[in-house]
């Protein structure tokens, strides 16, 4: 498996993942950046990485439903991990927020960010606004 920045041509195999996965359309946010970790040419997990004033935001981290997807991703949070670390000494600083949202939807996803030492540090309320008709 292998991390390289996240290319155009990656597009199909991301819109596939984000199918299987029931989520919505993928959407960059001016200064995102984005990596994929690949094994035998396809795309196994992605994820979209931005700075912003108060540190380094995670906007979007997917991998396939499968073992080698599973992986992936632990691979992709480590390279996250040691990137903002490299930044962080490049800068002189002892340390870099890095966060992101995770869904209460999803506590094996919340579960697995506590046991690599994330802790709640904001809350980010949501409402459905129905459409106009």
């Amino acid at each position: 498996m292998t991390i390289e920045p996240l290319k155009p041509e990656d597009a199909d195999d991301l819109v596939e993942m984000m199918r299987d996965w029931q989520a919505g359309p993928i959407v960059i946010a001016p200064g995102a950046h984005g990596a994929v970790v690949r094994n035998e040419g396809r795309v196994q997990a992605w994820a979209l990485l931005r700075e912003m004033d108060y540190g380094f935001v995670i906007d979007e981290l997917w991998g396939l439903k499968s073992k080698s997807g599973h992986l992936a991703l632990g691979k992709l949070a480590r390279w996250i991990e040691s990137t903002i670390a490299r930044i962080a000494s490049e800068r002189g600083v002892d340390t870099l927020p890095l966060g992101g949202i995770c869904r209460l939807d999803n506590p094996t996803h919340y579960a697995a960010l506590q046991k690599r030492g994330y802790i709640v540090v904001a809350h980010v309320l949501a409402k459905d606004i129905p459409a106009c008709r």
